[in-house]
């Protein structure tokens, strides 16, 4: 069967256009263009295909959008800076619903092959390199590069808090075909479904936002930073979501990173998945280089090993969980050097 793409290079350049668009502001023409492209596939992976070109915006719904108020002032509280974004993004489907089998990680899909996505809240506040308090969507545009952002890994909070329903079908159908950059007409259609079902979630969180507001005028990002196509962009700039403030006395926030049972496993490396790491980077005196005198630095590590541990329920999640500590702890302790 005839491909959509000559080569692998025209596969890339594709969807590196589709994430163009959408970090314009053109989500719905993005999502035409891609299955105008799928059209042309569609027969090599008939039911993926079927998914990727019958699930619509308004069959995915959002949860947990009524405790983001909550979720916000916690963080502020414990981070003790004002939250100015959010990201919502979706994670490696590994960090739950999976078993490991011969030692490789295997995703524990539904009856019907479906498989819930796996969502990451990021919670930022204005950085060095950008201030979303005050950034246009052409300065937040700005602080992307090929390797990622500027705010990569710099958030003050992370959890679980936003999920998503009604993409189940489409988001297990992906995860089985394995996405990725090969030469056939097949991989193109996967690919490209892939692309669909990221597209599909930014426009849920837009209608959403649109149906039910924010709590305050922020910045609000999606993406797929660990899973493919690690589409990243912006639903709107403060300047923006400013039309769509609903301010809400939120409930009593919990501890960060304890609202939702957000907990991490170590994904496998390859060469498209992007650095996820935490440095350092908002305008804040520093404390002794190199070291862990900062009761702030102590509290925020207990803060995600409780977090971590506290999900444990099978012997194999204590050597992730363990490792997502050591991590996040050398992470601070290399922001501290820097």
């Amino acid at each position: 069967m005839q491909r959509a793409f000559a080569n692998r290079d025209e596969q890339r350049t594709f969807r590196d256009e589709l994430e163009q668009m959408l970090r314009r502001g053109e989500p719905e023409a993005a999502l035409e263009r891609a299955r105008s492209r799928l059209r042309e596939v569609a027969g090599a992976s008939p039911r993926l295909s079927e998914l990727a070109l019958n699930t619509h915006p308004h069959q995915i719904a959002l949860s947990g959008w009524d405790a983001l108020a909550a979720s916000i002032l916690s963080a502020e509280e414990h981070g003790n800076k004002s939250v100015t974004a959010i990201g919502i993004d979706f994670s490696w489907p590994g960090h739950f619903a999976s078993t490991i089998k011969n030692g490789k990680t295997v995703l524990d899909f539904d009856a019907q092959g479906g498989f819930t996505p796996v969502l990451e809240t990021n919670y930022f506040g204005d950085l060095r390199e950008v201030k979303f308090s005050t950034a246009t969507r052409s300065d937040i545009l700005a602080g992307y590069s090929a390797s990622g952002s500027e705010w990569q890994g710099g958030f003050i909070d992370i959890d679980n808090l936003i999920g998503v329903t009604g993409m189940d079908a489409l988001y297990g159908a992906v995860q089985s075909s394995s996405p990725a950059e090969a030469d056939s007409a097949e991989s193109d259609a996967s690919v490209i479904s892939a692309c669909i079902s990221a597209i599909l979630l930014h426009l849920a969180v837009k209608r959403h936002i649109e149906a039910e507001g924010l709590p305050k005028p922020m910045a609000v990002l999606v993406g797929s930073n660990e899973d493919f196509p690690f589409f990243d962009a912006p639903v709107m700039s403060v300047d923006e979501s400013r039309a769509y403030v609903r301010p809400a006395s939120p409930a009593r926030p919990q501890a960060p990173s304890q609202r939702a049972g957000w907990q991490r496993s170590e994904p496998p490396r390859g060469e498209t998945q992007r650095e996820r790491v935490r440095p350092e980077r908002y305008e804040q005196p520093r404390q002794n280089a190199g070291s862990f005198g900062d009761s702030e630095d102590l509290a925020a590590i207990a803060r995600v090993a409780e977090s971590q541990l506290r999900h444990v329920r099978k012997p194999k999640d204590i050597l992730p969980a363990l490792g997502t500590v050591g991590l996040f702890a050398l992470t601070q302790y290399l922001g501290k050097r820097k």
